[in-house]
C-alpha cells in the first residue's frame, strides 16, 4: 500500500512544476519553473532603410548657355565663366524671375534678359552666325542681317506668330516726340511710345502689348518701325515664311505726312501687296492708319 501510494505521488510530481525552496532564515523563496519546453523567441527583422526616388529632371530649373564663339559670360552682372568655342555652361537658378545674362566676345558684346516662369531648362545660344529666314535664338524667324555688330545688334528677328487679335495704335491727336522711321529705330521708338501711353493713362495700345510678350525666355521684343516692317514683308512675307496674314500692320513710326491732320496717323504695311500707308482719307479717325484703327502687330527684336 505505502508502494502504491508513493507510486501516485511520484507520477504527480512529473506532471507538476518544479519547486525549488530556498530557506534564507526563517522565509522561503519558491521559484516555479514550468517542464514545458518554451520555443526560442525569433530574432527581429532587420530594418530596410527606404531608397530615395530618383530626382526627375523635370524638377531641375536652370539656364544652359551655349557659346557658338569663345567669350567671357556673366550673370546677374557678374563674371561667372570663360567659354571656348560652342561649349555650354549650365547656371542653376532658384526660382523664378528674370535674369540678365551677357556675353563679351572679342569684337562686340550681346546681352539677354531671361524671363523664367517654370521648372526646367532654358536653353540659350550666344554668338555665331544667323541666315535669313532660319530660326533665330528666341524661336522666331531671322528676316534681317546687317553683315557684322553696331550699337549691340547685328540681326533682327521675328516672332514666330502675330499677337492674337489686332490693337489700336494709340496717342490720338497727341504729339509724340522722338520716333524715326529707319532700321535700328523699332526699339527705341517703341519704348517711347509705350512711356507716353502710361503718362496719358492708355493701356492695350501695339506698343504696350509687344513690351508684355514673351517668347523663347526672352522678354526684349518691341515694335518694327516703317524700315523694319518693309524688311519683314519682303524678307519672309513674300518668301511664305513667318505665317503672316494678309491685313494691315503696324509700326512704332508716327507719320508727319499730313500737317493739315497731325499727329493722327502712324505708318502701317499690307501684307497683301506690300503697300505702305502713312495718311488716307484725310481725317479718318478709322482709315487704317488712324491711330484709332486696330491692325495686326508681329513682335520683334535685335541681337
Amino acid at each position: 500500500m505505502i508502494f502504491c501510494h508513493l507510486h501516485k505521488i511520484s507520477d504527480r510530481l512529473a506532471s507538476s512544476p518544479v519547486m525549488a525552496v530556498a530557506t534564507t532564515g526563517s522565509s522561503q523563496v519558491v521559484a516555479s519553473q514550468s517542464a514545458t519546453a518554451t520555443a526560442p523567441k525569433s530574432a527581429p527583422a532587420t530594418a530596410v532603410a527606404p531608397q530615395p526616388a530618383p530626382v526627375s529632371t523635370s524638377t531641375v530649373t536652370a539656364i544652359e548657355v551655349t557659346a557658338k564663339s569663345g567669350g567671357k559670360l556673366f550673370f546677374q552682372n557678374k563674371e561667372i565663366a570663360t567659354l571656348w568655342d560652342n561649349e555650354t555652361h549650365t547656371i542653376p537658378v532658384d526660382g523664378p524671375g528674370t535674369y540678365a545674362l551677357k556675353m563679351v566676345f572679342a569684337d562686340h558684346t550681346e546681352t539677354r534678359s531671361v524671363v523664367i516662369n517654370t521648372r526646367g531648362i532654358t536653353k540659350l545660344s550666344f554668338g555665331g552666325t544667323y541666315t535669313v529666314g532660319q530660326p533665330g535664338p528666341a524661336g522666331g524667324i531671322v528676316f534681317f542681317d546687317k553683315g557684322s555688330y553696331s550699337d549691340g545688334w547685328r540681326f533682327l528677328e521675328a516672332a514666330s506668330t502675330d499677337i492674337p487679335g489686332t490693337a489700336e495704335w494709340g496717342a490720338y491727336e497727341k504729339k509724340i516726340v522722338g520716333t524715326t522711321t529707319g532700321r535700328g529705330a523699332g526699339k527705341r521708338n517703341t519704348q517711347i511710345i509705350a512711356d507716353f501711353l502710361r503718362d496719358i493713362g492708355e493701356t492695350g495700345r501695339a506698343a504696350q502689348i509687344v513690351q508684355d510678350f514673351r517668347q523663347g525666355g526672352y522678354d526684349d521684343w518691341f515694335l518694327p518701325s516703317k524700315d523694319e516692317l518693309n524688311l519683314m514683308y519682303v524678307n519672309l512675307k513674300e518668301k511664305g515664311l513667318g505665317r503672316f496674314g494678309n491685313g494691315w500692320y503696324w509700326s512704332s513710326s508716327q507719320s508727319d505726312t499730313r500737317s493739315d491732320y497731325p499727329n493722327i496717323y502712324a505708318w502701317i504695311q499690307n501684307f497683301s501687296n506690300g503697300g505702305q500707308a502713312g495718311d488716307m482719307d484725310g481725317a479718318n479717325m478709322y482709315a487704317p492708319s488712324s491711330r484709332k484703327s486696330t491692325n495686326s502687330v508681329r513682335p520683334i527684336r535685335q541681337f
